[in-house]
């Protein structure tokens, strides 16, 4: 038990073995693919980039408020791609945690002010309620079909992007989504180091495992 324990933490901790792992699991297409599975949706009326939450950081602004998490900024960043390649709206979908303190804004709240502010592209509208992926699908659903949407260029991490597909096809029955995912490209390990436990290979195993928990339960 104890060897087998060490073996899971070396694997779960180590890009040679996450990396692949992260891959198979996300299934995610090559950049060339995505871009020509989107562009065709280009300026469609009934069409629209939507970005999912990832989180908000505690006294990370300059301010020592609230921020959008790393994982956060980085969807809004690529929604904020494609919504000027493509000539499409930009939406945003993230609320708060009810466990959160009570002076935390939501997700959405954060990211129409960085949109605008940073990004100088307003959002076309934001969701602000939920608080997992599957209340990200369901409470957008309304909204979808209140704006005419019937296609939808779904923007989050490879890694979530198999369990969110799920949920918001399952909520959204007569919309169409594509993904474009945010996901660094796969590098066969080539060097040693690359099969040593690291802080990178840590946080993508423990990202892999909470995904593939997430799809599990439904969530």
């Amino acid at each position: 038990m104890l060897g087998l324990g060490l073996a899971l933490a070396w694997a779960l901790t180590s890009d040679a073995v996450v990396e692949p792992l992260g891959w198979a699991w996300a299934r995610t297409p090559a950049a060339s693919d995505v871009r020509a599975s989107v562009s065709p949706w280009a300026r469609d009326r009934d069409a629209v980039v939507l970005v999912l939450g990832g989180g908000l950081a505690r006294r990370a602004d300059p301010d020592g408020l609230y921020d959008l998490k790393t994982e956060t900024l980085e969807r809004l960043r690529r929604g904020v791609f494609w919504s000027r390649e493509l000539g499409l709206p930009l939406a945003f979908t993230g609320g708060r945690n009810p466990l959160a303190a009570p002076d935390q804004p939501s997700e959405a709240v954060l990211a129409t002010r960085v949109a605008a502010n940073e990004f100088r592209l307003p959002l076309a509208w934001a969701e602000s309620e939920s608080i997992d992926t599957r209340g990200n699908a369901q409470l957008s659903a309304p909204v979808l079909q209140a704006q005419g949407v019937r296609k939808v260029v779904l923007v989050t991490h490879g890694l979530h992007m198999p369990r969110a597909l799920r949920a918001f096809r399952e909520a959204n029955p007569g919309v169409e989504f594509r993904p474009a995912p945010v996901m660094r490209g796969f590098e066969p390990p080539q060097r040693l180091e690359n099969f040593l436990p690291s802080a990178t290979g840590a946080q993508r195993g423990r990202y892999l495992v909470y995904e593939i928990l997430g799809w599990l339960a439904g969530h």
